[in-house]
């Protein structure tokens, strides 16, 4: 698996990457950079480390890292992958020190995994164009690691749009670009160019814990997402809009402390009827937040109330720029395809909003009642198309709709079909069904 970019950058020829028209030894020319393959030595890492549930961050690169680096891109599998050779030790410094590290037009930052090197990821300036590349270790493949990283560079790098090229057989690097939001914009003998032009919202499914301290390090990284110092929320207590204004009061303060605590711009809407919610002021905060936010409450009551309102066109316009969302329990239900309105030994589902297809959604999962009786109820139910998440108390389900998704918190998730379950913990890296 692989990411490349173009040709004759200073952060391409810095890494790797042969000027355009130059063959490789396997006779095959290069226009770009792409890569995934790790080398461990010299780290103090293990198995156990390197396959532990994966904490994945950025930081900058040090002089200490070169030599890890180096020995990754001599990688013959990943060199194949890539489809360009790697470099000799002296060039390769001269080029990372001088061409990387030395043009102040580059972004360059070191991939930790579980605190272990695994990788790089860099932008640079192309012919006019801004590009992305990365480089990951190939201990380090097939676990998602590209794309945390991806998503956590893109929070750094807010140039778009923003391009990257990969080879025609290097299909794990074009999926990891997909999973991020990038489309493909052309395509040529060499390889797939493919384009973002907005930030790809994440939507994080929350089974409870709204604006707690319990939650800080999901909602960070949903606002890490805009890729501003102060993102713009939006709280909308909507499903409590039955409980009355102590309740609804409540859920506001709770969000306005939480958002503006985490360092975000923060307004909390009163949007708890179907008057609030065709209100033109609301629906206009809505479509200019960077994260849009819906606490718990009644599910029924708050699908009503939004559906086809101002204010739900309003949050599908700002996911379409780049906005996040985030919805705990009933505003998490929301987000499916299919909304329980009864959960018993005989279950009824009604129309949700469909942002997650074929997805019936349960939170507080873990304080459901005779669990196993009810979980082999709901899987009785289900289609063979359809597939239920489960999502404990303190938990949540962080990602794209046709990417990949994480399990964070204190709990863990379960996947549901007819066909069996599969139960995922905190930092697992979770592919839902299709």
């Amino acid at each position: 698996m692989g990411l490349s970019v173009t040709s004759g950058s200073s952060y391409e020829s810095a890494i790797q990457t042969p000027r355009h028209g130059r063959a490789d030894r396997c006779g095959r020319r290069h226009r770009r950079l792409g890569l995934v393959r790790v080398w461990v030595g010299g780290q103090s890492a293990t198995l156990a480390t390197i396959n532990a549930a994966t904490d994945v961050r950025l930081r900058t690169v040090t002089e200490d890292d070169l030599p890890i680096l180096f020995e990754q891109q001599r990688d013959p599998i990943a060199n194949d992958m890539a489809a360009f050779p790697a470099r000799e030790r002296e060039a390769f410094f001269v080029h990372w020190r001088d061409k990387v590290l030395g043009d102040p037009n580059n972004i360059a930052r070191t991939i930790l995994c579980n605190g272990i090197v695994a990788g790089n990821i860099c932008s640079f300036n192309h012919a006019g164009a801004r590009e992305v590349g990365y480089w990951l270790g190939r201990e380090f493949w097939g676990r998602g690691i590209a794309t945390r990283a991806l998503e956590a560079f893109l929070a750094i790098e807010t140039t778009r749009p923003l391009h990257a090229f990969v080879v025609h057989h290097n299909l794990g690097s074009l999926r990891v670009l997909q999973k991020c939001g990038f489309t493909t914009v052309g395509t040529d003998a060499e390889g797939v160019t493919v384009e973002m032009t907005a930030n790809p919202g994440l939507i994080a499914l929350l089974g409870s814990g709204e604006y707690l301290a319990v939650m800080d390090a999901i909602d960070e990284r949903l606002l890490a997402a805009a890729g501003k110092p102060r993102p713009r929320v939006v709280c909308l207590p909507t499903a409590a809009g039955q409980e009355g204004p102590a309740s609804v009061g409540k859920w506001m303060r709770m969000g306005i402390d939480h958002f503006t605590r985490l360092g975000a711009d923060v307004t909390a809407l009163p949007a708890i009827d179907r008057a609030g919610a065709d209100d033109a002021d609301h629906a206009a905060a809505v479509r200019a937040a960077d994260l849009i936010y819906f606490s718990g409450g009644n599910p029924g009551y708050l699908h009503r109330t939004l559906d086809g309102s101002a204010l739900w066109a309003a949050v599908l316009s700002a996911r379409a720029a780049g906005a996040s969302l985030a919805g705990c329990s009933a505003g998490a239900m929301i987000l499916g395809a299919y909304l329980p309105e009864r959960f018993s030994l005989n279950p009824h589902f009604g129309p949700g909003f469909g942002l997650l297809p074929n997805c019936v959604l349960l939170p507080h999962f873990d304080r459901l009642p005779a669990r196993n009786v009810a979980i082999a109820t709901l899987r009785h139910k289900l289609s063979p198309a359809t597939f239920a998440l489960g999502v404990d108390e303190d938990t949540a389900l962080v990602g794209r709709p046709g990417g990949t998704w994480e399990v964070m918190g204190a709990g863990s998730v379960l996947v549901m079909q007819r066909e069996g379950s599969h139960e995922h913990k905190h930092g697992a890296i979770v592919t839902l069904p299709q």
